[in-house]
């Protein structure tokens, strides 16, 4: 599973966790391209991590809800968290140290936070 290869990845993992479900919800708070959330949620739930429910009818929207297994990878995103922490310097770290986990950086635009990226999508 390579799950933690790509950028977005972790970052629509993490905010599964933060009880974001709604696919609008997702791409307003990470600002990334639908194309990619789509792209991203579909390989979510096709290894299983999260399932697709449906919410409405007309027109079709869904849910995206961690499962078990989706909830276990939570240990894994925090243990490589804590090594990009030590690993890097403060201005390096991708996700910037604990405080990025919380409630409030879920506003926060994640992609001009890597390392040598000028803005934009990733």
């Amino acid at each position: 599973m390579d799950l933690l290869g790509d950028w977005w990845t972790p970052l629509v993992l993490r905010e599964a966790f933060h009880g974001i479900r709604r696919f609008d919800a997702f791409q307003e708070s990470l600002g990334i391209a639908r194309n990619t959330l789509t792209d991203r949620l579909r390989r979510l739930v096709d290894e299983g991590l999260l399932e697709k429910r449906p919410y409405r009818t007309e027109p079709v929207r869904h849910d995206y809800v961690l499962t078990e297994k989706g909830r276990d990878f939570y240990g894994v995103l925090l243990a490589t968290n804590r090594w990009l922490v030590r690993a890097s310097t403060p201005d390096s770290a991708p996700w910037a140290g604990p405080s990025t986990w919380s409630a409030t950086s879920r506003t926060r635009r994640h992609s001009n936070d890597r390392p040598g990226c000028r803005g934009g999508s990733p």
